[in-house]
């Protein structure tokens, strides 16, 4: 249930944390832009190697998958606060994640000693794949 706040005298709508819808819906695309930005951070390292050997590849494949599941699942929630449907926001949050990924590997042909691999965008799809399974079978409404 919405409370209520005062602003010059006047009432207005507040979410249960207090915010008002717009900056509800600007915190939540501050979100996705700030883990867009980490993730374009990442990819412009010349290595990530840790040494490990195949724990390295393993971890690396891993942080993929994580990565783009949670810029789809953030991109669905910014969706979510305009109020476009649930299933349309998620069909978009998965399609921009995609391309966002396709984007990163791109980018990362331009870093030296990284290459773009059409498999990481396979890891990135997975991850994807997970948010959106996860969404939907948890039947979050939000």
């Amino acid at each position: 249930m919405p409370v209520r706040s005062y602003l010059n005298g006047r009432v207005i709508a507040a979410n249960r944390n207090g915010l008002t819808k717009p900056v509800t819906i600007l915190l939540a695309w501050l979100a996705v832009a700030a883990w867009a930005g980490l993730i374009f951070f990442f990819s412009a390292q010349p290595s990530l190697g840790t040494g490990l050997g195949v724990w390295d590849l393993i971890l690396r494949k891993l942080a993929h998958m994580f990565v783009f599941g949670v810029l789809t699942f953030l991109s669905w929630r910014a969706l979510r606060q305009h109020g476009v449907g649930r299933g349309a926001a998620l069909l978009a949050a998965a399609v921009f994640s995609l391309a966002y990924a396709v984007s990163d590997e791109y980018h990362q042909s331009f870093v030296p000693g990284r290459s773009a691999t059409v498999y990481d965008v396979g890891f990135d799809l997975t991850g994807i794949l997970v948010a959106v399974t996860v969404i939907l079978g948890r039947g979050l409404k939000r």
